[in-house]
């Protein structure tokens, strides 16, 4: 059986978190551009988590435009530690994996922000025209403020979307934009093919899901959540457990897709081969 954390998507209310003394992040500099993004716009809820830090000067972001009320940032900075490899740059159609993700769904909303590594930033930036890309940090969470920090005030609804799941449909891309925009956030969810316990007693986790990407929400909400999480040193296992800790804003729970896999481990790429690159559906 597998075990999930305690995770519920509907009417989620606020976690109280006080973490004597803060915390400190591994890549310097990005918190402190991120926390000073959020406050440098007026119109965004500004949140008491102690004094301004950083300057924002250096901070690369994308330009304002009328149509810029979607954006998705594309999340890919990650070690890759459970495939034995960079599941992110492996070829498939004569595309990086993340190409393709990014192909899925720039056309689908206004701005659209990938994150990477560093020592890949200059070679995508290069070859995804139309495409803001900017180095992410060591964590998950810090890699989506560095996204968020590129954003245009403007952006009024923001998803979140894992670079390894290249085959998201449009089709739910626009149920969780236009759900958000009515509820204040939604999460792609399917049922667990197996059973979920917990991981204090290993009893049974009633009504749980598993979550998907992208996950999307009102830009003010998001950006608040991420203020707070940045000032406590608070690391979320994806975008809505950042949320859930700093906002009393309902997630709804929208039908995920089983198509929508996550890369995760190599024999992974077989079913993104057979949706991609029928030509070849063998392992590589």
């Amino acid at each position: 059986m597998d075990q999930a954390p305690d995770y519920h998507l509907h009417s989620i209310r606020k976690r109280c978190r006080d973490q004597e003394g803060g915390a400190r992040f591994g890549c310097p500099g990005l918190v402190e551009e991120f926390a000073g993004r959020v406050d440098d716009n007026p119109r965004r809820p500004s949140l008491d988590a102690g004094p301004q830090r950083g300057d924002v000067d250096h901070v690369t972001k994308v330009p304002s435009s009328p149509m810029s009320g979607r954006a998705m940032i594309i999340v890919a900075g990650g070690d890759s530690s459970r495939f034995d490899g960079d599941k992110l740059m492996t070829p498939i159609a004569g595309r990086p994996l993340v190409v393709h993700t990014v192909g899925a769904v720039a056309g689908l909303v206004d701005i659209c922000v990938l994150v990477c590594r560093e020592d890949q930033a200059d070679a995508f930036a290069g070859v995804l025209p139309g495409v803001t890309v900017v180095p992410g940090g060591p964590t998950r969470t810090q890699s989506e403020m560095a996204g968020l920090a590129a954003l245009p005030d403007e952006v009024e609804l923001i998803g979140i979307h894992d670079g390894a799941r290249p085959l998201v449909s449009p089709g739910l891309i626009g149920l969780l934009f236009d759900t958000a925009a009515g509820a204040g956030g939604a999460v792609p969810v399917l049922r667990p093919f197996r059973p979920l316990v917990r991981r204090s007693d290993l009893g049974p986790v009633p009504g749980a899901a598993v979550a998907q990407t992208p996950q999307v929400f009102r830009a003010p909400v998001l950006l608040k959540a991420y203020r707070a999480a940045a000032a406590s040193g608070f690391e979320g296992h994806d975008t809505a457990d950042v949320v859930r800790a700093f906002s009393d804003v309902t997630i709804a729970a929208v039908d995920g897709e089983p198509g929508n896999i996550k890369v995760t481990y190599p024999s992974d790429l077989d079913i993104v081969r057979a949706a991609l690159d029928p030509s070849r559906t063998g392992p590589r």
